[in-house]
Order: C-alpha cells, then sequence, then structure tokens
C-alpha cells in the first residue's frame, strides 16, 4: 500500500457523503464498510496479537453474564508497523468515537486482538487520527455509489444545485448547497398547495447523500 495515496477519516466522509451525519453514526457507517471488506483500514500503532487460527469462543459466567470472548493460545506478538484492520466496531469514550479493532492482517497473516498472554480478544481503540484509508479505493466506491443513485433523486440534486447557484442566497451555506433549505423550501410549497408532507422529513439527508455523490454540493467561486 503506498502511504502517498492513504486519506484520512474526514476526506473519506466527505467522499462517501457521511459528513453531514452525527459523527458516531458515521464512523459506524465507515466501521460497517471495513468489516464487510467494501473498503481498506489501516493503523500504524504498535499492537499485540495472536494467530487466528480457530474461532472464537464466548464465555458467559452461570447467571448469563458476558465474560468475554476467549482465545485460548497462551501467546501473543507485538506487531509494530503499518496493519490492516480484518473486523472493526466504533466504541465511543467521553462522546469522542473511536475505532475498535478486533482482527487485523499483518504481512499477509490473520491475527486477532489479544492481551500479553494471547488468551483474551480485546479491542483496541484507535482516534481518528491513527487510522488511514485507500484514497484510490475510496474514490472508486464513491462513483460506484454515485452510479446507483435513481433518477427522482438525481433530478431533485440537480434542482438543488440550480436553486443554490442561480436563486436566492438561502439556498447556499457559503460555498454549499445548503440541503436542508432546500427540504424546507419543498416542504413550504407543499403545505402552500395543501399536498401532503410525508415522507419529506428526511429528503435532506438524501439529498445530502446525492450531492455529494454526485459532486454538486460545492459551488466554485466562479459559478455563484
Amino acid at each position: 500500500m503506498d502511504k502517498e495515496n492513504f486519506a484520512s477519516i474526514d476526506w473519506v466522509l466527505k467522499k462517501l457523503a457521511f459528513d453531514e451525519m452525527p459523527r458516531k453514526l458515521a464512523f459506524e457507517s465507515v466501521a460497517d464498510l471495513v468489516s464487510s471488506k467494501e473498503i481498506d483500514l489501516y493503523f500504524n500503532k504498535p499492537i499485540r496479537g495472536t494467530d487466528k487460527s480457530a474461532e472464537l469462543e464466548m464465555q458467559y459466567e452461570e447467571n448469563g453474564t458476558f465474560m468475554g470472548a476467549l482465545i485460548g493460545n497462551g501467546y501473543s506478538y507485538q506487531h509494530d508497523g503499518f496493519k490492516l484492520a480484518t473486523a472493526s466496531c466504533i466504541s465511543s469514550i467521553f462522546d469522542t468515537p473511536k475505532f475498535a479493532i478486533q482482527e487485523y492482517s499483518f504481512n499477509d497473516e490473520l491475527f486477532f486482538v489479544t492481551d500479553d498472554e494471547g488468551i483474551w480478544n480485546h479491542d483496541k481503540k484507535l482516534d481518528s487520527s491513527e487510522v488511514f484509508f485507500d484514497k484510490k479505493q475510496i474514490e472508486s466506491l464513491s462513483k460506484k455509489r454515485a452510479k446507483s443513485i435513481d433518477g427522482k433523486t438525481k433530478a431533485l440534486a440537480l434542482l438543488a444545485r440550480e436553486l443554490a447557484q442561480s436563486g436566492s442566497s438561502k439556498f447556499r451555506t457559503g460555498n454549499k448547497v445548503n440541503a436542508t433549505a432546500v427540504k424546507d423550501h419543498i416542504i413550504s410549497l407543499a403545505k402552500k398547495y395543501e399536498v401532503s408532507t410525508g415522507f419529506l422529513n428526511g429528503l435532506d439527508d438524501v439529498l445530502s447523500r446525492a450531492l455529494n455523490e454526485l459532486e454538486l454540493k460545492e459551488i466554485p467561486p466562479n459559478q455563484k
């Protein structure tokens, strides 16, 4: 993996149109893509791992309380250098979302994150500044997602861009289309013409994602 092609989490959120979601939800969306092998997540923080030679065994106390995931190898390794996460989730600490890595690949071998003894599976929590992504891979996924946008949503995104670019400044925030303002305008039109507003309240999320994926959200200065 070429380190010069690494991208930050904030770049990824913007490219995949997750940047206007609540940050924890946006991170969870990225973690799901990592776990489903749609995108790669790299990290450089030292970690202890043990061979992924068997499935984890979930351990519970007699009263049903979960104790942890047992590996039971009895040994572990210290791994430095860049590693590829193969399973991750999101853990919030003081309302700050972090990537929690459970499994990873190092030198093309698979490992569980573990304690020093290689007995229990542990999470390795990483700050947003400690994870990296393949820029070319993210760009490819973004283009794939843009092609999947249905015609009605694409038409709405084009109209929103035109409103922001040629209409009132209320449809812009800085140099970006204000999806919420467009939604509010559409709802006001529905009320004006006595049309049901059902299914319109979440329109800004759909519109914002379409604008991002179609690369219509940002308006160049010479087009305002």
